[in-house]
């Protein structure tokens, strides 16, 4: 039987993939601008990373990117770029309500970027949960 946290951090790894695969697999029109990738991105970034904290029993101190690598390097050593690539993300946006925001322009290599850095993060929660396929495209960790 699962505990409480792998049921929950496994909701949150779902639904991390399911934001993978759009910004991976956007569909033969390609409508998304550079913005929308980028916040999609995140958002599967911020989901995986849960999981990620779930699995370990603990929470993030906050939702930036910076603050998802500060909190996760308190528990495992992570690839110095995949750590760059996340402060790098993190210089886009701004929307916090308690200070001014600001989003800057992204440009194809930042999009680039933003996707590959979404490619190690899958391969980092992956690696650190024990994601295994299982039937039907579902997907358990182990222990």
């Amino acid at each position: 039987m699962e505990n409480k946290n792998e049921q929950v951090g496994m909701v949150y790894y779902k639904e991390g993939v399911q934001f993978f695969s759009a910004v991976i697999n956007p569909g033969k029109k390609k409508i998304f601008t550079p913005i929308l990738i980028y916040n999609i991105a995140c958002m599967s970034i911020e989901k995986l990373f849960m999981a990620f904290f779930f699995y370990n029993n603990t929470l993030p101190e906050n939702h930036t990117m910076k603050d998802l690598i500060d909190s996760a390097l308190k528990i495992r050593d992570m690839d110095r770029n995949l750590v760059e690539n996340m402060m790098f993300l993190d210089g886009f946006q701004n929307i916090c309500p308690v200070y001014y925001g600001s989003i800057k322009a992204l440009s194809g290599g930042d999009i680039k970027r933003t996707i590959e850095t979404l490619l190690m993060v899958r391969a980092f929660v992956d690696a650190e949960l024990k994601i295994t396929p299982g039937k039907k495209g579902a997907a358990v960790w182990e222990k």
